[in-house]
């Protein structure tokens, strides 16, 4: 699961920035009380890392959770999105899976269910499926 999901947000780990600009990602993201943003936050916390961290509040909880690690880092927090695609993109997702108990819903195998608790909806589900299905190919218990 967590191979299909990331493969889908980065795009088969091209990128690990979400797409756009400052324009569109303050159009998105700003003033959005659900990720924790206010006024001018959009360009900052855009999607980073491998499952796209997004919002002032994950990278809120990833600054904390990397001081709780004793990797204490003040650079996340004042250069957000592309500091963190650079320079945690997977520790990043770490952090987020553990925080939202992730893994145990990716657990029961349901793809749906894996989606919507990580992307807030099915964006992309196709891929995400296709990338899924080559995953339980090659990968084997």
């Amino acid at each position: 699961m967590l191979v299909a999901q990331t493969c889908h947000e980065t795009g088969g780990y091209r990128w690990m920035k979400e797409l756009g600009g400052p324009d569109y990602f303050a159009r998105m993201y700003n003033n959005r009380s659900d990720l924790g943003n206010g006024p001018n936050d959009g360009p900052l916390y855009f999607g980073a890392g491998a499952i796209q961290l997004t919002g002032k509040f994950n990278y809120q909880r990833f600054s904390n959770w990397l001081k709780n690690q004793g990797m204490s880092d003040d650079r996340v927090m004042a250069e957000g999105a592309n500091y963190v695609a650079d320079r945690y993109p997977f520790l990043s997702a770490v952090c987020w899976i553990q925080e939202n108990n992730w893994a145990a819903v990716c657990d029961k195998g349901d793809i749906y269910q894996s989606t919507r608790v990580l992307n807030g909806g099915y964006n992309g589900i196709d891929d995400r499926i296709k990338y899924y299905e080559l995953a339980c190919k090659y990968i084997t218990e």
